[in-house]
C-alpha cells in the first residue's frame, strides 16, 4: 500500500480516530513529508481543505479535512514549529 493510499484510507475512516500529527504519520505510516502526500492527493482529485491553527507554544497545526460527496468530513493534522 502506498503512502497516499494509507493517508486516504485513514482520512476516510468512519469510526474511531481519523486525526494524526506529522510525527504520528511518520511513525504509523512511514510518511516523512505529509504535506507533499496531501498535495498529491489533491492532484489526484481528492477534495481536501486545510485549516491552520497557531498554538500557544508557537507551533502551527494544520487540519486536513477530506470533503466527501455527502458533505461528511474526515480530519488529519500536521504540526510544525514556528521559527
Amino acid at each position: 500500500m502506498t503512502a497516499k493510499q494509507k493517508l486516504i484510507n485513514f482520512l476516510s475512516k468512519k469510526k474511531g480516530t481519523n486525526t494524526f500529527t506529522t510525527e504520528q504519520a511518520r511513525s504509523w505510516f512511514g510518511i516523512r513529508n505529509v504535506s507533499a502526500r496531501i498535495s498529491e492527493l489533491r492532484q489526484d482529485g481528492h477534495q481536501i481543505q486545510t485549516k491552520e491553527k497557531i498554538n500557544k507554544d508557537g507551533t502551527k497545526t494544520y487540519m486536513y479535512q477530506l470533503v466527501s460527496q455527502s458533505n461528511t468530513s474526515k480530519v488529519s493534522t500536521r504540526q510544525t514549529k514556528t521559527v
